[in-house]
């Protein structure tokens, strides 16, 4: 029997990066690029960098996994493939 592992790369960045600024414009191609070889992209699951990522990885139909805290209120961004919550500390 052949075992194949996923490979993964993690991705946390600023979360206040928008949709204009040159930083997102790079990390979604950075998503693009991972997803395109065959990489799993790993966030932290909310806005800014991680979105960006998240979103050139989806777009390519790669799988995006968010890390994502219990204790925010916020919602993940939708890019996300699965979700893992952590608890609050």
């Amino acid at each position: 029997m052949v075992e194949t592992q996923e490979r993964i790369v993690t991705i946390f960045g600023g979360s206040r990066c928008t949709e204009a600024d040159p930083e997102y414009a790079q990390a979604h191609r950075v998503g693009e690029l991972l997803a395109e070889a065959g990489f799993v992209i790993c966030t932290g699951g909310y806005l800014g960098i991680m979105e960006a990522a998240s979103r050139g990885a989806r777009e390519k139909g790669g799988r995006v996994l968010g890390i994502v805290m219990n204790q925010f209120k916020a919602e993940p961004n939708r890019y996300l493939t699965d979700k893992v919550a952590t608890a609050q500390y």
